[in-house]
């Protein structure tokens, strides 16, 4: 694919922020002359309420994510994401079941494990409403036991993760 200069990812479950975060980290890494601008999105008011707030221990930040490059220090061995790549990841209260209500499409949208909270009616309605906001060529990942038997998209050859690309 293409890629345009800014890359606009999605990230519907994000509870805490950890995945939001370390989604943000590996894209970066991967994709260093491109913008990300996340959308992280959870259901549960307290959790998406202070994942902008995320302060980690040193210990507990993988040796892969450059300290320096995305932390900044708060207290002795706490540090806390800066404020400029704070700033590329809106995390909001949002039902995935509502996924039809955001206004732009995506490049890459994070739905794993999602039917196990849905009605199977409610997840149907999901992929057809998601399907909508990914752009050609961009992929929708999904839970390890989770199969998309939809002609929009192809599967995506990895037997690691379950992800499929829009046609």
């Amino acid at each position: 694919k293409n890629y345009t200069e800014e890359i606009q990812v999605l990230d519907l479950g994000c509870a805490n922020g950890h995945e939001a975060l370390t989604l943000y980290f590996l894209l970066q890494n991967n994709f260093p002359d491109r913008t990300i601008k996340m959308i992280a999105a959870d259901s549960n008011l307290i959790s998406v309420s202070n994942a902008s707030r995320l302060e980690e221990t040193s210990s507990l930040i993988p040796s892969w994510i450059d300290k320096s490059r995305y932390f900044m220090n708060v207290s002795g061995d706490t540090y806390k994401v800066k404020k400029e790549i704070a700033d590329q990841i809106y995390f909001e209260f949002h039902n995935a079941a509502n996924v039809n209500t955001y206004k732009k499409t995506f490049d890459l949208v994070i739905a794993r494990d999602l039917s196990l909270y849905m009605k199977e009616s409610d997840y149907k309605k999901f992929v057809l409403d998601v399907t909508g906001k990914i752009k050609s060529g961009g992929v929708l990942f999904l839970g390890d036991h989770e199969v998309l038997s939809d002609s929009h998209y192809d599967k995506g050859p990895s037997e690691n993760v379950t992800y499929y690309i829009k046609k």
